[in-house]
């Protein structure tokens, strides 16, 4: 094999590697546009559903956390209440024993 006939076959093989090359190449490129549509699927989804979903969520939380700021006072007024009717009992259990 002659110097040039070893040029040629090394230029073949690099060409074929160049090819091979390029075909993943193109590989990559078309999983990265599929990915790129995935990640703004996700985004749209996370703008519409998911921040919607949270933001009534927390809607909903406050509206529970009002709502147990009241509970001590009325806890504190049904504890009146049954020591006043505690007292009325009692007094009703005196009067009928006398």
């Amino acid at each position: 094999m002659n110097n040039e006939e070893k040029i040629i076959s090394m230029l073949e093989t690099l060409t074929g590697k160049v090819d091979n090359i390029d075909n993943r190449l193109i590989n990559v490129e078309d999983r990265l546009i599929n990915v790129e549509g995935d990640v703004i699927s996700i985004k749209v989804k996370i703008e519409n559903e998911i921040e919607k979903n949270i933001r009534l969520l927390a809607e909903g939380h406050q509206g529970l956390v009002d709502r147990l700021w009241h509970v001590p006072d009325e806890i504190e007024d049904i504890k009146d209440s049954v020591s006043l009717l505690d007292f009325l009992q009692k007094q009703m259990i005196k009067k009928q024993n006398s």
